[in-house]
């Protein structure tokens, strides 16, 4: 009966410790964060959920960040129908949107696919101008080896030539210098390169020249041309492939 008692005592005198507006300012607090909770979701939208935590948390998964090259947009092309197809097997993805598409920066870009690297999970997927803003990205990097680089249509030196182009690189800053594949190749884990043998912007031997330095095959697509929504190039399994396969270095 004693210890009955003193166990009441105590009891009361933890609670007498507690302010009186203790318990509200819970309430409140935890009303607040439902609210906020609430208003995350409605704006997730189309995107889900998934791909909005993809840069806050760690997945066991892996991420996929694509890419666009010149004139490009978010939902160029076939990136709307790879997002949706790998989200469906359980990868996050985003699809970065790099200023000015028209007349882009270097140094611009690169940093910004520097910064879309959020750890080792982290799958790269570029297309055109976009590969050579991952490749130069790749070359400043320092943190650790990421998951697997997909370039398409890509290239990694300047293969156009004359007064005019010379002035653009000069103004833009592309391909002021050879990029150092030995650097380059080592911080992913994977690599592939996929062309269309009848590129007229980015020719094929770009993109043969472009696996050789990587030590990879290169994987020719059946669909035409650059790749680009202008070609109704609407969807691209070998992007899809070269991903699930990844750990194939025969795919």
């Amino acid at each position: 009966m004693a210890s009955s008692r003193a166990t009441h005592d105590a009891i009361s005198r933890c609670f007498t410790r507690i302010p009186p507006d203790y318990f509200a300012s819970k309430l409140l607090r935890k009303q607040q964060r439902i609210s906020e909770n609430r208003s995350f979701v409605k704006g997730a939208g189309q995107i889900g959920i998934r791909s909005l935590f993809a840069r806050e948390v760690r997945f066991f998964h892996m991420h996929v960040v694509l890419v666009h090259g010149l004139k490009g947009w978010p939902e160029n092309a076939w990136f709307p129908w790879l997002r949706r197809t790998l989200e469906e097997k359980g990868y996050t993805t985003e699809a970065l949107k790099l200023p000015n598409p028209l007349f882009p920066k270097r140094n611009d870009w690169v940093e910004k696919v520097r910064l879309a690297i959020s750890g080792p999970e982290t799958i790269l997927v570029g297309h055109s101008l976009g590969c050579a803003a991952i490749l130069l990205a790749l070359e400043e990097y320092e943190g650790p080896q990421i998951e697997q680089i997909v370039c398409v249509s890509g290239m990694g030196r300047p293969y156009l030539k004359g007064p005019v182009v010379q002035k653009v690189k000069e103004w833009t800053g592309w391909f002021t210098h050879e990029l150092d594949f030995s650097t380059i190749k080592p911080k992913a884990k994977h690599w592939r390169v996929i062309h269309s043998t009848t590129d007229y912007v980015v020719p094929f031997r770009e993109g043969e020249w472009l696996a050789a330095q990587l030590g990879v095959p290169i994987i020719e697509t059946r669909a035409n041309g650059h790749l680009i929504h202008e070609e109704g190039c609407m969807e691209l399994p070998e992007v899809l492939h070269a991903i699930q396969r990844r750990n194939d270095p025969q795919s």
